[in-house]
This record gives C-alpha cells, structure tokens and sequence, in this order.
C-alpha cells in the first residue's frame, strides 16, 4: 500500500513528541506492506493536532476523494491542545479533521471517551502506542495499524462504489450491461483525479467490455451528449497501449493525443 504520512509541524517542536513521531514512522516504515509515498497514493495518515498543514493536506484528501486516517495525538483534550491565537480556530481546524477522516485512530479509552462526545464512536479505533505504554508491542502496534490501514481502504472503497453504482444505474437505466461498462468508466475517472490508475482496474474495466453485449453506438452518443467521450476514447488508448483491449471492442475511435499520454503515464502496477 502506498501511504503519505503526514505528521504536524507544531507536533516535531516537542523534543518528546519528536521521538515518538521517530519511532512511529520507524515501525510503520519496517511494514512489509506498506512504502512511503507522495505518488500514487492510497492512504494517507495524519497525526498530531491541528494545524494549518494538516488542514491543507486533509482538504486537498476530501477534494480529491482519498481517503485519511486521522491520529490526533491526544490533542482532543483542550488541555492538551498547541498554544495558538485563536481556541476558535484551532477547535474548527480540528473539527474539519475529524468530520472528514475515514477512521480515527486513538491511543487510549480516555481519548476515545473523549472523542465519542463529538464523533461517531464506530469510527474510533483505539490502537496502543507502545511508545507510552508497556501494555502492547512493536510488533503488535505495527499489524494493528497495517488493519487499521486496509479497514479505512476497504470502507472508503465501498462508498466510492455505492456511489457509483447508483450514478451508472441513472445513467443507463435500460441497459444492465452497459451500466457495468460505465461504472468502470466511473471508477476510472475518479482514480485519475487522484493522479494514477492500477493497471489492474484497466484490466478490470476491458472484461464487460469484450466479454458484455450492449448496445455501443448507444453508448457512444450516450457518451458524446454527457461530454464523457473524449475521455474514454482516451482510456481505450490508453488499454490498447497497455494490451488489454482491441479496436473491435472499442465503442469509440481510440484517440491518442497528449491527455492520452498523460494518462498512460499515469498508469502503475501494483506490487504483488
């Protein structure tokens, strides 16, 4: 899994804080499943409390539809909240984070009773830093956040369908075969605004295509009155480049040009 990790600013200011966010990217780093990443993200992790970074970065997650898990370093407590001009500011900051985070990651049942009070308890996950406490591991830290990590995917993986399903069905409503070719359309539009598509999903995507009878010159007009057309005459370069679809079961003319390239470009395979 690719994973951005993103830790506030204000958070390394603290020579304690600083050795732990060490730590922590340590053990998540040795992670056989997980690599470092500002490319073809998959998940981000925010930690710390709220500040303007995170809050750019969270934004930028929410526009672009990637999901985030948010840790927010017992920063709920206002206590414990960074010495800022504005509590007004920070609160909203923070508020924003949370509302938008797929799952919450918490460090102990104080912060989770905390947290419950203004957010939905079934999105709090209470993994154990064995930073502050002897009560868990490394070892144990590390696959608790590798399932954290494929949970928040996984969910957000089934929004973004739920979603597109119903978009397919409004938009081809006589033809169930056409709107499984339009999901994928769908799906590989979204994967493009976040900056990269799997090679897998191409692959995923020419299988109604070449194995689905439906009507493609319906399609076709379906496409060029919704302004979607250009974009798949793109896509199906893209898949005849890549070897996964042929000229006969394109509904549209490929179209190389340097959008088409881009996209190609953006194409990556997944490690095993």
């Amino acid at each position: 899994m690719n994973l951005q990790l993103v830790i506030s600013p204000s958070q390394l200011e603290n020579e304690l804080y600083k050795k732990r966010m060490t730590r922590l990217q340590q053990v998540i780093g040795d992670s056989p499943r997980v690599t470092f990443s500002d490319k073809h993200i998959e998940l981000i992790h925010l930690v710390g409390a709220a500040d303007n970074r995170l809050l750019e970065v969270a934004r930028n997650a929410v526009r672009k539809k990637i999901p985030y898990v948010y840790t927010p370093l017992e920063s709920a407590f206002t206590w414990n909240a960074p010495a800022i001009t504005s509590m007004a500011k920070w609160c909203s900051m923070e508020n924003y984070l949370l509302r938008h985070a797929t799952l919450i990651h918490v460090c102990g049942d104080m912060e989770l009773t905390e947290l419950e009070k203004r957010h939905d308890k079934n999105l709090i996950i209470v993994i154990a830093d064995p930073y502050v406490t002897r009560l868990t591991t490394e070892a144990q830290f590390q696959t608790q956040l590798n399932g954290l990590y494929e949970q928040a995917t996984r969910m957000h993986e089934e929004h973004i369908w739920e979603v597109i399903q119903k978009e397919a069905a409004q938009a081809c409503p006589n033809d169930i075969n056409m709107q499984k070719v339009h999901q994928w359309l769908i799906y590989v539009t979204y994967l493009y605004k976040r900056d990269f598509i799997h090679r897998d999903t191409l692959k995923l995507m020419a299988e109604p295509m070449t194995q689905l009878h439906y009507d493609e010159e319906a399609y076709a007009a379906f496409l060029h009155k919704t302004g979607k057309d250009k974009f798949l005459a793109r896509i199906e370069f893209v898949m005849q480049e890549q070897g996964l679809l042929t000229e006969g079961f394109m509904p549209l003319p490929a179209r190389e040009d340097k959008a088409a390239r881009k996209i190609n470009a953006s194409v990556f395979q997944r490690e095993a």
